[in-house]
């Protein structure tokens, strides 16, 4: 079968990597839904430990991440590029503006202090 058969199924295969590589680094187990924590509702977290949320649309994004010092990561959905945030402290909201023009992710780990 020729290549270009198979080629509708890249940005999936490529979306399933992505995936793979954010499971492989979260403790998935330890973690649960809140939606209250996030604006956009999609959020899995272990409080105080580890976050993975998501904002599928493009515009500001905002995660209440007050719990304490978290390290952040944030991730370009259609680009699939990974930028490393700031150190957040606690009391502030972590947010990321509306530079963004496409879907992202963000992944917070605490900081050991």
């Amino acid at each position: 079968m020729p290549r270009m058969a198979f080629d509708a199924f890249e940005p999936a295969r490529l979306a399933m990597g992505d995936t793979v590589r954010y499971a492989d680094r979260a403790r998935l187990i330890e973690m649960q839904p809140w939606r209250d924590l996030c604006l956009s509702g999609y959020l899995l977290a272990s409080p105080g430990v580890e976050f993975l949320a998501l904002q599928p649309e493009a515009g500001p994004f905002t995660v209440d991440a007050r719990a304490g010092h978290v390290l952040v990561e944030w991730f370009a959905v259609n680009t699939r590029t990974t930028v490393q945030g700031k150190d957040v402290k606690p009391a502030h909201p972590l947010t990321r503006v509306a530079a963004e023009r496409w879907p992202s992710a963000v992944n917070c780990q605490a900081q050991a202090r």
